[in-house]
């Protein structure tokens, strides 16, 4: 059994998800609310560079475009990725055992590759899949 239409909601990746697919399925989608950014991004034409105040807050962002950001979450990957959520959250308190919960889904084979390929595609320095191109167009 399908959904005709069904609402969303997302933070941070899961607000991307949602709109993507709110862009690409308008007619199933009742209602969304966003949260955070990385709503869509332009991921054909490379964008402007920004303050040097924004640009600092996306630290993470050019150090996964880096070996030593494959290598760093690789190794350290609960330490970074709880990092980011301590910092990044709105307002949120994880505790440790919130953290450690949810932490073994960071344990997947393909995390690091997921999400190193996810940054760097964003700031064209990965390549899209040719199956993905008029989408992204």
């Amino acid at each position: 059994m399908g959904f005709a239409q069904f609402a969303l909601a997302g933070f941070d990746w899961g607000n991307r998800v949602a709109c993507i697919t709110s862009i690409l399925h308008p007619q199933m989608v009742k209602g969304q609310v966003a949260i955070g950014c990385y709503a869509v991004q332009n991921t054909v034409t490379r964008e402007q560079p920004a303050r040097a105040s924004a640009e600092s807050k996306r630290w993470y962002q050019w150090y996964f475009n880096i070996e030593q950001g494959r290598v760093g979450l690789e190794e350290n990957r609960r330490d970074v990725i709880r990092y980011l959520w301590d910092t990044w959250s709105p307002g949120w308190k994880y505790t440790d055992e919130d953290s450690n919960r949810s932490s073994a889904s960071f344990d997947n084979l393909d995390f690091v590759e997921i999400t190193l390929h996810s940054y760097r595609h964003r700031h064209m320095n990965a390549p899209s899949e040719d199956r993905f191109i008029e989408v992204e167009r």
